[in-house]
């Protein structure tokens, strides 16, 4: 009996892993005809990156995980550094836990790409063991684009490329609670505070300094619409196809210790085309040299606050500005076609790191 009990054990293990082989093979089968060819090259930063990563560690090593997020910049990290390729999000892998959104997500290649690099992790042993520091983890920045609480859990490696920390379990399910809150409430201001040091750009009684570059603009000082702080600037204005319009509030401010910018936006519009919100930073009376950061997420526009944070090293450049020198803040919006957008900014922030 014992021996009949043995067997029937071992031909149930046999069927399971037979089971899962072919599975695999299926679905690697099926993602092979499916998505081999990328559509969408990255940009030529993102490869650059990808060549760092290969010249630094070589092709194909098992002792390195890339971490990319867009389907399509998966498969050119598989062809240009082999090896440990893992398509997600940075905290849920070291947290080493499962992405529900990203394993029952309804677009088919995003879901292969999260299935097929956790297949292949699990595969080499990878998961069991990342919490042992035998893995070096590496995020290409343009292909991946931390938003500013994964910022915390990297260190600079190379030319644009970031390396994961060693962070402790309750940091790292911590910092993976934060992130889900600011995901999911599209607020990562409320949480920054935890993880960097938070200084106010603008009181209250600075807010009737704000000024518009146009007579099509309203510009007035309103009530909070959020806990943070007591006031906001609500804005009206209508943009001609093909304008930037701008509020200013002109000042003097010393950024040079500091590593973020953040603020509050809540807004509508009832443009139809291309449009985007331009964050400008100028470091003279004109606009010869100044830091701009471009928001094109039509989502910010939904009614809804949203809680917006981004590195002051990832602005883009024009001139010679000097981050130690900012005369004004701007916001401007710029849209393809006709339209009115109407929209309240609040708790305009600054920040750095405490570690």
């Amino acid at each position: 009996m014992t021996s009949y009990v043995l067997t029937a054990h071992r031909v149930l293990l046999v069927a399971i892993a037979m089971m899962v082989i072919v599975v695999s093979v299926e679905f690697s089968g099926e993602f092979q005809v499916n998505f081999a060819v990328p559509w969408v090259p990255p940009s030529q930063r993102g490869l650059t990156e990808l060549q760092w990563i290969r010249a630094h560690f070589g092709y194909d090593n098992l002792k390195v995980i890339t971490v990319v997020r867009n389907a399509s910049a998966y498969l050119w990290a598989l062809a240009y550094v082999g090896g440990l390729v893992f398509f997600g999000d940075l905290l849920y892998l070291l947290a080493n836990q499962t992405d529900y959104y990203l394993l029952n997500n309804s677009d088919l290649q995003v879901r292969s790409s999260y299935i097929g690099s956790i297949q292949r992790l699990w595969t080499y042993g990878v998961l069991r063991d990342i919490d042992s520091g035998k893995y070096t983890i590496l995020v290409p920045f343009d292909l991946y684009n931390p938003d500013v609480l994964e910022m915390q859990a990297l260190a600079p490696a190379g030319v644009n490329v970031l390396q994961a920390r060693q962070l402790d379990p309750v940091a790292k399910r911590n910092l993976l609670g934060a992130w889900n809150l600011a995901i999911s409430t599209g607020n990562f201001v409320r949480p920054l505070s935890s993880y960097v040091a938070v200084n106010s750009m603008a009181e209250c009684a600075a807010y009737p300094g704000w000024v518009s570059t146009t007579l099509e603009t309203t510009v007035r000082v309103a009530q909070n619409f959020t806990n943070e702080s007591r006031c906001s600037l609500h804005i009206v204005t209508t943009v001609r196809a093909g304008e930037t319009v701008y509020v200013v509030l002109n000042g003097t401010w010393n950024l040079a210790t500091e590593s973020y910018i953040g603020f509050y936006l809540k807004g509508t519009t009832s443009s139809r085309g291309n449009y985007q919100l331009n964050l400008l930073l100028n470091s003279d009376q004109g606009y010869v040299s100044y830091y701009i950061q471009t928001f094109t997420d039509v989502s910010l526009w939904d009614g809804n606050v949203h809680g917006i944070v981004r590195e002051l090293s990832r602005f883009q450049t024009q001139g010679s500005p000097d981050l130690s020198s900012i005369h004004s803040t701007e916001f401007g919006i710029y849209s393809a076609n006709d339209g009115v957008f109407d929209y309240a900014l609040q708790y305009l922030i600054t920040a750095h790191g405490t570690s």
